[in-house]
């Protein structure tokens, strides 16, 4: 039990407390708020050390390889970015995202008919894949064979109109004048 002195010590506190609340309160002060920490700043460079590192303990890790791939595409080190996506789709050749994301980079070093057979070899597997149909209707748009793309935009738009490769299909049929 707790002693009579020890109860209004402890009772006047809390009461001091919840009236110091109020009062603030109906004056209008708030709490100050903390600002969250700032986020650890982080470069693609140094992304892709740790990447490399962490393909040293698991050297087929798929999510690791495809983004490894992504960051040197993005730094424009292409022939670099084709390796790991080389290295996935030989243990694993129906992977869509690495065949996708090969199909980008072999574009970008001007390689159109490898990118058209990357994408093509998606859509043996999936006939309605999205972002394989968009990918070709942009290739195909690129080199002004606009019935071309547009085929494989609506084929697109078809499949999953609410993908980004859907959406992507809508907006260059419309930059087409398509309907």
């Amino acid at each position: 039990m707790m002693s009579r002195k020890k109860w209004a010590i402890w009772a006047g506190t809390v009461t001091v407390m919840f009236s110091s609340a109020w009062l603030l309160d109906r004056a209008g002060v708030r709490p100050r708020e903390t600002a969250p920490p700032p986020a650890p700043v982080s470069s693609p460079g140094h992304e892709m050390k740790m990447l490399e590192k962490e393909l040293e303990k698991k050297p087929d890790h798929a999510p690791i390889l495809l983004r490894l791939s992504q960051l040197k595409r993005e730094a424009g080190r292409l022939d670099e970015a084709a390796s790991p996506l080389e290295q996935l789709l030989s243990r694993e050749p129906e992977n869509r995202d690495a065949r996708l994301e090969l199909s980008r980079i072999l574009y970008e070093r001007g390689d159109a008919a490898g990118a058209i057979r990357e994408n093509e070899r998606i859509l043996a597997a999936d006939p309605k894949q999205p972002d394989a149909l968009y990918n070709l209707g942009a290739i195909y748009a690129n080199q002004g064979a606009a019935e071309k793309a547009l085929e494989h935009w609506r084929r697109a738009v078809e499949a999953d109109a609410g993908s980004e490769g859907g959406r992507k299909a809508r907006e260059g049929i419309a930059r087409l004048g398509g309907r």
